[in-house]
């Protein structure tokens, strides 16, 4: 309450999942705030740690970081729709007896080139959703340790991340599509451990922990 208090924000429902992984996320729309929190967090973690990961989450509301990764991904996806269309239609062209020659040979320029600018299209967009994504949860810890004015809650808490034992929790019950959520796009979407650490102790002043080593040794 005293973080959502902080952040100006009533509409949120919080929801505990019973998995035993540290882990938290949340899932905004216009009318409805729903914060995510595993067991294991509430478990693992102590209350300046809890404290922090509530705020970095309620800086995701406050930025309306949802609303932005979904304008991106629609972006995307007109441009990849746009570019089937086109491709679609060269092939048509081909494919019709009754088209000239000319057009044909045309058309199959066309098709060449923009059968590279679709994959050049993905490439670019998935770049841009990642690095987009990465900022976001870059701003979402700063947003954390300005909120508590403690930012040893956070760095304890991503110490503890990073030496998740993640191959242990991979085996736990959880479905399918939330483990690939979880363990495979993860890289996707949040910056390396210590690459957060050292962006906190940057810009926010936060002090490296005696692991930080060992930890951008290791790329966790």
């Amino acid at each position: 309450d005293n973080i959502r208090i902080a952040f100006g924000i009533r509409n949120v429902e919080l929801k505990v999942i019973p998995w035993d992984i540290i882990n938290a996320m949340v899932i905004s729309s216009k009318d409805k705030n729903t914060v995510y929190i595993t067991e294991g967090a509430i478990r693992k973690l102590d209350y300046h740690e809890l404290e922090s990961v509530f705020a970095h989450e309620f800086t995701h509301i406050k930025n309306n970081d949802s609303y932005h990764m979904t304008l991106i991904n629609v972006v995307a996806w007109t441009g990849t729709l746009i570019l089937v269309i086109i491709i679609s239609g060269l092939l048509s062209t081909l494919s019709d007896r009754r088209s000239k020659n000319s057009d044909k040979i045309v058309a199959a320029l066309l098709l060449v080139f923009f059968t590279f600018l679709s994959f050049l299209n993905k490439k670019i967009m998935d770049e841009i959703q990642e690095k987009f994504s990465k900022y976001r949860e870059m701003l979402a810890d700063i947003g954390s340790v300005l909120t508590t004015k403690y930012p040893d809650g956070l760095v304890r808490t991503l110490i503890k991340i990073a030496y998740m034992d993640k191959e242990n929790y991979k085996n736990i019950n959880i479905p399918e599509n939330v483990k690939t959520l979880l363990f495979s796009f993860e890289d996707n979407t949040h910056p390396k451990i210590w690459e957060r650490l050292l962006y906190l102790n940057k810009l926010a002043g936060a002090p490296l922990p005696n692991q930080f080593e060992d930890i951008k040794m290791k790329n966790l």
